[in-house]
């Protein structure tokens, strides 16, 4: 019996160790989403915070929870919002400002259909990056600051605000000529406009 005990190979020991430190290296990844960020529960929305904010980022963590409810990913160096950057349908606040946003995907926001604030103040985003329907999947959509982006003394405004039509607030760079048009129309729930932001270097 001890001669066949010492014949068993320990190959197999040493594979079984190498997955089980990959599986509990994915949960580590899935628990700590970036190096800098940090997670608090939020009671409000039964979810989960995470605050990614001043952490150097070039691009949204891929292993954030999946039940983050509010995201911070603000004071970052984050260019583009593509359609991986954010797949996190129960998202409700999302503060992207100050993060050199210059160009958002057509499909950025296709997995946030529960966002209800989106704060990109600060970016580099003028009103003729918007794709046409970059907007569409938020019609929860509450509340949007965009202003200190554009800084272009003559342009309108982007079709893209058409579709926002649960909008209560909206806050936007203004041109030398500002006019308002039919995309604001429809815009039936709007409170609060909030206008002349715009910062010219």
């Amino acid at each position: 019996m001890q001669g066949n005990q010492s014949s068993i190979p320990r190959q197999p020991t040493r594979a079984m160790a190498i997955v089980l430190l990959g599986v509990l290296s994915l949960a580590l990844l899935s628990i700590y989403p970036a190096r800098g960020c940090s997670q608090s529960p939020d009671h409000l929305h039964s979810g989960t915070r995470v605050n990614c904010s001043y952490c150097n980022l070039t691009k949204v963590p891929n292993y954030l929870p999946g039940n983050t409810t509010i995201l911070d990913i603000s004071h970052n160096n984050i260019s583009i919002l593509d359609k991986t950057s954010l797949l996190l349908p129960h998202l409700r606040y999302l503060d992207a400002s100050f993060s050199n946003i210059s160009k958002l995907s057509v499909d950025a926001f296709h997995e946030t259909t529960s966002l209800r604030v989106l704060l990109m103040v600060g970016n580099k985003l003028n009103y003729t990056d918007y794709p046409d329907e970059v907007f569409l999947p938020l019609q929860r959509l509450q509340k949007i600051h965009l202003h200190n982006n554009d800084g272009q003394r003559q342009g309108t405004y982007p079709k893209a605000f058409g579709k926002l039509r649960s909008i209560q607030e909206i806050s936007l760079d203004t041109f030398e000529v500002t006019t308002f048009d039919k995309l604001f129309a429809n815009m039936t729930n709007l409170t609060t406009l909030l206008l002349g932001f715009r910062v010219v270097n």
